[in-house]
């Protein structure tokens, strides 16, 4: 089992052997005069640029920043609503219809309205990208909840448990599962959710950085950019996976 694991973890790295060869290929047939198809060598020599002036970092904090709070507020939020719904058949009549239409929207839809009530400011970002990531976790939570509703109360029955204990011991550890899986399909629509709403309202954070660039017609510097993204969207990944697969690995089994 162990040996599984450490394959698994370097799956991600070995998947991006064909990317390293492409970039090589690149850089060799590129031409440095390019506007639009700069070699890596100057997409590298642009971000460097960033960094000795530490715009990248500020942006990079700024939407990490972002990411941990939205994904966090959206975790909680869609797992309080997530297991009312699918524990409180009152809730499901009341609120299903509501959330039947909200979870269609898409999120970057209320840029306008939240840029109208809050202005240009984190929090507006922050509403925006969590009102977006929270319904993953909430359906998988709501789904869970009532997959295992029935029987977990029999079980709860016959062992003479009150509803507090009952509800802490048995059913919140039973949307364990349904709950991880639902921030793991959040978590880079978190991110994708960040860098729209930086891209479309100059917001401070690497989708700003990317949208100056390319109004500068910074080409290299977009290319570069992009990278740091892709970066983090794989660091983050592998984050959540492997704290999905500890937190499963030691849940307790009822």
């Amino acid at each position: 089992m162990p040996r599984k694991t450490r394959k698994s973890g370097v799956a991600p790295l070995r998947g991006l052997l064909p990317l390293a060869l492409l970039l090589v290929l690149w850089q060799v047939v590129g031409d440095s005069s390019s506007t639009f198809f700069p070699p890596p060598s100057a997409w590298f020599t642009q971000t460097l640029q960033l960094t000795s002036g530490g715009a990248l970092l500020t942006g990079l904090l700024a939407t990490l920043e972002t990411f941990v709070l939205s994904l966090l507020a959206a975790t909680a939020l869609g797992a309080v609503l997530g297991l009312l719904i699918g524990r409180v058949p009152i809730a499901e009549r009341l609120l299903g219809p509501i959330l039947e239409y909200f979870r269609f929207l898409p999120g970057v839809a209320l840029v306008p309205l939240a840029v109208l009530i809050v202005g240009y400011t984190e929090s507006m970002k922050l509403y925006v990208v969590v009102f977006g990531a929270l319904w993953p976790v909430l359906l998988q939570v709501r789904a869970s909840a009532k997959e295992a509703d029935t029987i977990l109360s029999d079980v709860a029955s016959s062992l003479r448990l009150g509803k507090f204990a009952a509800f802490r011991k048995i059913h919140l550890p039973s949307i364990v599962p349904g709950l991880l899986l639902g921030v793991k399909i959040a978590a880079p629509l978190t991110l994708v959710l960040v860098l729209v709403v930086e891209i479309s309202t100059q917001v401070s954070g690497l989708g700003k950085l990317m949208e100056t660039a390319q109004q500068n017609f910074q080409s290299a510097q977009v290319y570069g950019l992009v990278v740091v993204v892709g970066l983090v969207a794989l660091v983050i990944n592998m984050l959540v996976s492997a704290v999905e697969g500890f937190l499963l690995r030691y849940r307790p089994q009822h």
